[in-house]
């Protein structure tokens, strides 16, 4: 472990460990109403969902949608910076209270309830050349094209069991956007939102164009509260709060905000 790692770890036990603090001159009842009132929500650095704020002055997207999400609750709402491992931990111990981007798992369930509604899907999207004519409206179009994707990753089954399609293997998405780049792969396939930052941040938005043939995974990402936290008898509240805030587009609406942060 190198010595960033170990204060990053330092700073995320050192934080958890005082997270209630202004409440400490409380007690009994009048100590769980004052944690109650107060969301605290795991932040690993996991952009452009999540970033943490010793790494960026940017917000993520989730972070974003949060801030409204515990305004509409009228919850102060409370990150704790933690490696992905630790967050999960500190969400089984109850230390915090919610956690974003989770995928609903089995095990998962055992250390947390999960919001009946995913607030985001994965839509997996096709990138090319700008100076190329690759022009990609329908899965057939991919037929011939050298198609970067992720080594071990899914998309969709017609795709991923397709031994026809010249599927050339990439170590992640921005690997496979810099081949791209490079004119080394015809089309790279990715989630839309990781893709789309990663274009904006490194200026590739005149070189690399998205293309109008996307898929949608039915991939859902949820937010889930901790088994021992002081709000899960809200749960029907979040809920309900959580179906508004889709039923209104607030993730896009959240993700444009987080584009604003560049202009």
């Amino acid at each position: 472990m190198n010595n960033l790692s170990i204060i990053i770890l330092f700073i995320s036990l050192f934080s958890a460990s005082n997270l209630h603090a202004h409440c400490s001159d409380l007690e009994g009842r009048a100590l769980e109403d004052c944690q109650a009132r107060i969301l605290y929500v795991a932040l690993n650095n996991y952009p452009p969902w999540k970033i943490q704020e010793e790494k960026s002055s940017l917000r993520g997207i989730d972070q974003i949608y949060l801030k409204e999400f515990a305004k509409r609750l009228n919850l102060e709402l409370k990150f704790i910076e933690c490696p992905w491992a630790r967050c999960q931990s500190l969400l089984e111990q109850g230390v915090i209270d919610l956690i974003s981007s989770y995928s609903d798992t089995n095990e998962r369930r055992k250390i947390a309830v999960f919001l009946k509604a995913p607030y985001r899907q994965a839509m997996m999207t096709f990138y090319t050349l700008a100076s190329k004519d690759n022009t990609i409206k329908k899965y057939g179009d991919l037929k011939n094209l050298r198609i970067g994707h992720t080594r071990g990753a899914t998309y969709f089954d017609k795709f991923d069991y397709d031994p026809t399609l010249k599927k050339i293997t990439m170590n992640g998405f921005v690997q496979g956007l810099k081949m791209l780049a490079n004119d080394r792969v015809d089309v790279i396939i990715s989630a839309e939102v990781p893709a789309d930052y990663q274009i904006l941040k490194n200026n590739w938005s005149g070189k690399i164009k998205k293309e109008k043939y996307t898929y949608d995974s039915g991939s859902g990402t949820y937010f889930a509260i901790s088994r021992k936290s002081n709000v899960l008898d809200r749960v029907d509240e979040f809920n309900e709060v959580n179906a508004q805030l889709i039923k209104e587009s607030y993730i896009k609406k959240s993700i444009k905000k987080f584009k604003d942060q560049f202009q």
